[in-house]
């Protein structure tokens, strides 16, 4: 469960997906509903599935499914490192 910025959500998506067991669930909160896509395509490139979306005015909480087989990064996922974590996008 994380609740912060879509800017270190994105940069977070790899090492997330890495740690969630196969299938868990993951639940997503701190984005506008304006960030939800990029927010969305990061963790689905990382083999999560988007299950349900809890919109609240203009915030979104995503509820994802992490993929049947835990996810290993071949490469760094996001070019701007932890140095986007304080940004928000």
């Amino acid at each position: 469960i994380a609740n912060i910025l879509a800017g270190p959500l994105i940069s977070m998506a790899p090492e997330l997906a890495a740690i969630a067991a196969p299938e868990a669930t993951l639940v997503l909160a701190g984005l506008l509903e304006t960030q939800r896509a990029d927010v969305v395509a990061a963790y689905e490139a990382c083999g999560c599935a988007l299950e349900t979306v809890d919109r609240r005015g203009d915030w979104s909480v995503l509820r994802l499914r992490a993929g049947k087989e835990r996810f290993v990064p071949n490469a760094p996922f996001d070019p701007k490192g932890r140095d986007g974590w304080a940004l928000d996008i």
